[in-house]
């Protein structure tokens, strides 16, 4: 049972991803309890899941808010009886809880633990392509948040390094160096370094993010020379290329199958959660596109050719997705199957949940941990320091 209090809203909407959500809205509808100002819903969920979820309070006439949540602010408003912390918070009662169902896989990195040593978050203003063009609204050329994340004590051994799309998310109110600090501290990581791409806008995001060669290269030619050079100069060193690895979630996670089969030679690895497996160059290409077609194999056309296309070897890739995703489950294990059949090293897990970060956040620290395994070190109490 799920309550919250608002005695003024003429109705309420508990959004969960991928719960009562899309095709699930009428789920979420809450009731007034008797004639205070709470409101209750009951629903039966999976004891496994995880979801994040909050309130949307909503006057006679007017309707649930369709899409993403605006830039400004968030739509949905915290549960302030949820004992986790919250997914995402504007400071101002505003963000997403996260439910947490009784067997649901523990996530103990992301509780913003006190005890872990502290790395250094570095924020730049700058193009991939090391242009300087402010005016430009290409999508190499225009300078963007780019974060750098180097790991508590010093390491006479190179370290791994990891990419991360979405950066102003993971480093923004995820605080993934928070959970990267932590899972140092408990040993199940090594020290790493992490790079994290960071969008402008959204706009910018869909410029950006799916398969899109220029930005490859950027990433593969500019950028990665110039963070390596920038490491080097505070005595940090990083493993050879070919063992680093790239992340990505959503359309960030199709950007990242793609740039680890176009480079293998460079990234070995990827972590790709909820791959946009419908994405294709037509600005027209959306999630819809998965319902018009009859089969995966229509839907998931382009993105299957231009892997067969690229070098791919020795590349290993980790691909999650969600047990309530619906079409892109289904697409996405399509894929991964055909990509299995052509010796790719690809593999798949499904999680009890939906496109949700909630789920997507331990996904990565699981492949991380999984994909850095022969780096862990033992140091000495001088690099402890």
């Amino acid at each position: 049972m799920f309550r919250y209090f608002d005695p003024v809203a003429d109705k309420v909407h508990l959004s969960m991803n991928r719960v009562t959500d899309k095709d699930n809205i009428a789920k979420g509808w809450m009731t007034r309890a008797d004639d205070t100002g709470w409101w209750e819903v009951a629903l039966e969920l999976d004891a496994r899941l995880r979801a994040s979820y909050g309130f949307v309070s909503l006057a006679i006439d007017e309707e649930l808010p369709a899409g993403p949540p605006h830039e400004t602010g968030f739509v949905t408003k915290l549960d302030p009886a949820n004992p986790h912390p919250p997914l995402r918070s504007d400071g101002r009662g505003g963000g997403l809880s996260v439910y947490v169902g009784p067997d649901a896989p523990p996530q103990p990195f992301w509780s913003q633990s006190a005890t872990a040593s502290q790395g250094t978050v570095t924020t730049f203003h700058r193009a991939l392509d090391d242009s300087s063009r402010e005016a430009s609204q290409d999508a190499v050329s225009h300078p963007r948040p780019v974060y750098a994340y180097t790991p508590p004590g010093d390491h006479n051994t190179p370290l791994p390094l990891a990419v991360v799309f979405d950066g102003d998310d993971w480093f923004g109110d995820l605080k993934i160096y928070q959970a990267i600090d932590a899972a140092i501290e408990a040993q199940v990581l090594p020290p790493m370094v992490v790079l994290g791409i960071g969008n402008i806008d959204r706009a910018d995001r869909r410029q950006t993010l799916g398969v899109r060669p220029s930005v490859f290269d950027a990433l593969v030619h500019h950028t990665l020379p110039w963070f390596i050079a920038w490491l080097g100069e505070r005595d940090i060193f990083v493993a050879p290329q070919g063992e680093w690895t790239i992340i990505g979630q959503s359309l960030g996670g199709i950007a990242a199958m793609a740039l680890a089969c176009a480079y293998p030679d460079m990234f070995g690895y990827a972590s790709v959660c909820s791959p946009s497996v419908w994405w294709n160059p037509s600005p027209n290409a959306s999630p819809r596109t998965l319902a018009q077609h009859e089969s995966a194999g229509t839907a998931t056309q382009w993105i299957r050719h231009y892997v067969q296309q690229q070098p791919t070897s020795h590349v290993r890739i980790a691909v999650s997705v969600g047990s309530a995703e619906g079409l892109l489950l289904e697409h996405t294990q399509d894929v991964v199957a055909e990509l299995v059949s052509l010796d790719i090293g690809i593999s798949i897990e499904t999680y009890i949940g939906g496109h949700d970060i909630a789920c997507w956040r331990e996904q990565l620290l699981r492949d991380l941990a999984k994909f850095t395994a022969n780096h862990h070190v033992i140091e000495t109490p001088h690099e402890r320091s």
